[in-house]
């Protein structure tokens, strides 16, 4: 499998799938994922998109999203802000 070649077996296997059956990728693995969801026409989320999502529908306060995003910051993980009220979103609908 040439894409299990760049990317890994779990990632080359998410990414197959969602192509033919026209799903949508969540991973928060931007570096590895980005430029081939683009290419083949994938639609992706990221843990930022869906704890946007929870924070607009109400299933998590702010402050309980600002806390899950300072804990995986802590943790040596990279997200884009350091508050759910600066994201901004990229409208995908889910």
């Amino acid at each position: 499998m040439q894409l299990e070649k760049k990317f890994g077996i779990g990632e080359s296997l998410a990414m197959v799938y969602c192509k033919y059956n026209h799903n949508v990728l969540a991973s928060s693995n931007l570096k590895d994922i980005k430029e081939y969801c683009t290419d083949n026409g994938i639609t992706y989320v990221t843990t930022m998109d869906l704890l946007h999502r929870a924070w607009i529908r109400q299933l998590m306060t702010e402050k309980e999203c600002d806390q899950f995003i300072s804990d995986v910051i802590r943790k040596g993980s990279k997200l884009p802000v350091r508050r759910i009220k600066d994201y901004k979103s990229r409208g995908i609908v889910l």
